[in-house]
């Protein structure tokens, strides 16, 4: 599904233009320039994940489905320094 880079096709990528729009305005996230298409490649990727996963859930094989949140434009790498950051502060 994803190009070498792990990136959508432009096709697939295009149609969640709003989507990505609607996401940064619900959190309240505000990249500029390169930024933000980083973040947009990661969001891509792990609606990916939640999307193959919730597919799982519903053939019976997890007991709970994902949705995207406040961290859905991060890696996992970021996810835990900042999980970690904000638990020992």
């Amino acid at each position: 599904m994803f190009n070498k880079n792990r990136q959508l096709p432009p096709k697939i990528s295009s149609k969640l233009d709003d989507y990505w729009r609607a996401y940064k305005a619900q959190f309240n996230k505000t990249y500029s320039g390169n930024l933000d298409n980083t973040r947009r490649i990661k969001w891509e990727q792990n609606l990916v994940k939640i999307y193959e996963h919730n597919l799982m859930a519903a053939a019976g094989h997890h007991g709970y489905t994902l949705r995207d949140n406040h961290i859905a434009d991060l890696s996992t790498k970021q996810y835990v320094r900042k999980m970690v950051s904000k638990n020992l502060q």
